[in-house]
């Protein structure tokens, strides 16, 4: 009997931390996809400011409310550690490899 009520013990254990893995798998996927998608707006604006890219779908500055103040610097300060930095922000969007140049003019 000791042993069904430790075996027991050990399922009941192990689904649990299958579970709490799910939800956190699942939360980083979405914060993933949100940063994904925010960074490309960056790196199209031409690497402006990470505070001037809007998130619509995501309560990224941490207040409980999405709303228009949700923004990529917001994102990278909360879910990435810039703390307020917007080069280490950008760098996470990897501007500086994917800055778009204009292109060059006719003839060249």
């Amino acid at each position: 009997m000791k042993y069904v009520v430790i075996a027991i013990a050990v399922i009941i254990v192990f689904l649990l931390l299958l579970i709490l893995a799910n939800d956190l798998y699942g939360k980083i996927t979405v914060v993933d996809s949100v940063k994904r998608t925010a960074c490309m707006s960056l790196v199209s604006s031409g690497c402006a400011s990470p505070n001037s890219i809007s998130i619509d779908n995501f309560d990224a500055d941490g207040n409980g409310i999405i709303d228009g103040e949700d923004d990529l610097q917001d994102l990278c300060d909360n879910y990435f550690g810039t703390s307020g930095n917007v080069e280490d922000c950008k760098a996470i969007c990897e501007c500086e490899t994917q800055s778009i140049s204009p292109p060059p003019p006719p003839g060249e």
